[in-house]
């Protein structure tokens, strides 16, 4: 005998949410392993802390140069790196202490997940290029032709969105 069909809104899934699907997820974008173990607020708030570095990090560059800022700016990359790790390891928590069975939400299909890992991939990608153009850029000095003051080997970063305020002593950098 068939079984009645459910509507799409409230399918239920027989076999429980797997552990090393979510930490997969995870691991490809941050957010979407809560997605799929059903916790899509959870997965929303996380998937917003992993799109808001890019964003932070423009904004600290505009700011005046500061000792807040320079550690900020390195902090920033630490604080990303225990978000990663927590989104993993609570995606896989989620997933593994999911109801049995699993009713689906609206969220939870794979269009959802792939959309959501392209578009922050994107989102990164784009936010890297913006700040590594705009922003900061990075060069390597193969030369002594600066010596004493910078060395062959040095490498240097410089803050591009800062364009007055040069004193005696600043380094500047041309295009």
């Amino acid at each position: 005998m068939d079984s009645p069909s459910l509507p799409a809104h409230d399918q239920t899934i027989l076999q429980p949410r797997k552990s090393w699907l979510a930490l997969l997820l995870s691991l490809l974008g941050i957010g979407v392993g809560p997605f799929y173990a059903g916790r899509g607020r959870r997965g929303a708030c996380l998937l917003f802390l992993g799109l808001s570095y890019v964003p932070i990090i423009y904004v600290l560059a505009l700011l005046p140069p500061s000792p807040f800022i320079i550690y900020a700016l390195l902090a920033l990359p630490l604080i990303g790196i225990g978000i990663a790790i927590f989104a993993l390891v609570d995606a896989a928590r989620i997933a593994h202490r999911a109801e049995r069975p699993f009713r689906a939400r609206p969220y939870n299909n794979a269009l959802l997940y792939l959309g959501v890992i392209v578009a922050s991939s994107l989102w990164s990608v784009m936010g890297m290029v913006v700040i590594r153009e705009h922003a900061f850029k990075a060069y390597y000095l193969p030369t002594r032709s600066r010596e004493p003051t910078l060395l062959s080997g040095d490498r240097i970063l410089t803050n591009q969105t800062r364009r007055e305020d040069v004193q005696r002593g600043d380094l500047i950098t041309f295009r």
